[in-house]
């Protein structure tokens, strides 16, 4: 029993962030269920943090990290809003329009009641009819406002997220409405919307390219977005991590070359993660782009630092700064399905994939080309499967459906999308209007690909079904999840079994 302990321990030793950021979670369940003040939060985690310096040990800073995912769930209450009357609101990212209305995320920077002023920094979901409105605006009217209360998943999702409350007005209760100057997000925004539009592609292709190259979702239709659902391909449809770790590659590769000069290696992580940043602000700040910019910018920076870096690690120092920041990025469904998703193929898949990438024999030119196609091949329905398993029960308890698609259409669909995010950067960054036929022929054939592979398996009407789990059935699978991890690390590490099954066969031989 003790070696398979030990083996346990030494995966943990290796992603020390992973064991903190587990007492983080407890702090912030403990907190959003007991609703405990910020004065409490702020004296126990400075009492934990005296005593861990005073004391030192484990426990006392197991502690202070708990305190801190309390402080973090207390910062965030949720402010109070009349129901309606006289507010003053800025206009943030456009969410959607339509012929009559105009949905955007907004914040409530100021609101009358009992006949004053109070001050407020809410964000709502904002419901305009009849008005042309556009991020930056500034709009004071006579508003109603509809709560998020615990009617069901999706008004409690939206609350936790820190979206409080849905602000409906029309043109007739507008009092003034100011444009202002567009910020350099919606300068960035607005140009490279321009670019994509001067390549004049089909209306389904450049939706496609608007929503999953720079993140702009206001030309989305529900059928796409439906058939992207079904087929197990939403999540291309949101930028997040897939799309800036896209970038990422396209970046790394294009500034290659300065890694041969003296002290290359860094101008190029300062380069790339200078152009991530760039990127998110063109995708306008949205979380799930946050997200993937500052773990992206901490591999970047760790790679370059570190011969070698632990991607576990990586991974929940990353979850571990967002919810110290904010907790409730916790229930934001595109955090939890790409921190699932990314951890089940650096747990499951890649450390079994490099092992058996090391048994490969070497064959001739051909036969080694062969070998790795077939190699990358395999690795990518294995990634599929991983990706898709572990982010199945949570999707499921979230949007009441389940779709095996992306076992199948992944392995196709993630190559595509690459394709298309990388060549509408290059296009909107770089000056190559002589290329513009050849990017617009390769972005409609992409995007027409994807979306017809998206249609076809959203019409089959196999392998997709409308079932939803409770949140209970929810945990438990995701504790089996966890057994299983624990299972496959007790058992030897890839490499080691490689090099006892060596020396076993070439120990030498009695007579």
């Amino acid at each position: 029993m003790k070696p398979f302990v030990d083996n346990i321990l030494r995966h943990l030793k290796q992603a020390p962030m992973l064991c903190a950021l587990c007492p983080l979670i407890v702090g912030i369940v403990v907190a959003e269920w007991t609703g405990i003040g910020v004065g409490y939060a702020a004296v126990a985690l400075l009492l934990f943090i005296l005593l861990t310096l005073w004391r030192g040990g484990d426990g006392w800073l197991m502690g202070a990290i708990i305190a801190a995912g309390a402080l973090s769930v207390a910062l965030r209450s949720t402010p109070a809003l009349p129901s309606q009357g006289e507010m003053e609101i800025e206009v943030g990212r456009i969410v959607r329009e339509d012929a009559d209305v105009s949905i955007a995320e907004a914040r409530i920077v100021a609101y009358m009641a009992d006949g004053k002023v109070h001050r407020s920094r809410a964000d709502v979901r904002l419901h305009a009819s009849g008005v042309a409105i556009e991020q930056g605006d500034r709009l004071r009217a006579i508003a109603s406002i509809r709560r998020y209360t615990d009617e069901n998943d999706y008004t409690r999702y939206m609350a936790a997220q820190g979206i409080v409350a849905q602000v409906f007005i029309s043109h007739e209760n507008i009092l003034l409405h100011s444009h202002s100057e567009p910020s350099l997000i919606a300068r960035l925004q607005h140009y490279a919307l321009q670019r994509i539009q001067a390549l004049h592609l089909t209306p389904d292709a450049e939706r496609l390219t608007r929503t999953a190259g720079i993140g702009d979702r206001s030309s989305l239709s529900s059928d796409m977005r439906r058939a992207y659902t079904l087929s197990g391909g939403a999540h291309l449809l949101s930028v997040s991590g897939l799309h800036v770790g896209f970038i990422c590659i396209v970046l790394n590769v294009l500034f290659a070359l300065l890694t041969l000069l003296r002290g290359g290696q860094v101008v190029r992580s300062v380069l790339v993660v200078g152009a991530i940043w760039l990127y998110a602000a063109m995708a306008g700040f949205s979380p799930s782009v946050v997200r993937a910019a500052t773990m992206f910018s901490i591999v970047q920076i760790a790679t370059t630092l570190y011969s070698s870096s632990r991607g576990l690690n990586t991974l929940a120092f990353t979850a571990f700064v967002m919810l110290t920041v904010d907790a409730r990025t916790i229930h934001d469904a595109g955090f939890l399905l790409s921190f699932l998703s990314v951890a089940a193929i650096l747990v499951w898949v890649a450390p079994y994939a490099r092992a058996r990438r090391r048994l490969l024999p070497s064959h001739s030119l051909w036969r080694d080309v062969v070998q790795r196609m077939a190699f990358r091949l395999l690795m990518a329905i294995e990634v599929s499967i991983a990706a898709t398993a572990m982010t199945l029960p949570l999707a499921s308890s979230l949007f009441g459906t389940i779709t095996l698609w992306g076992i199948l259409l992944s392995p196709i669909l993630v190559p595509l999308c690459g394709v298309l995010v990388g060549v509408t950067i290059l296009w909107v960054v770089l000056p190559i209007a002589p290329l513009q036929t050849l990017v617009g022929w390769i972005l409609e054939h992409t995007a027409t690909t994807m979306n017809s592979l998206s249609e076809w398996a959203a019409q089959s009407g196999y392998l997709t079904a409308e079932v939803g789990i409770s949140q209970g059935w929810c945990y438990a699978i995701y504790g089996v999840f966890l057994l299983l991890t624990l299972v496959l690390w007790a058992l030897p590490a890839p490499r080691e079994k490689i090099v006892f099954d060596f020396a076993v066969r070439n120990e030498p031989q009695g007579e």
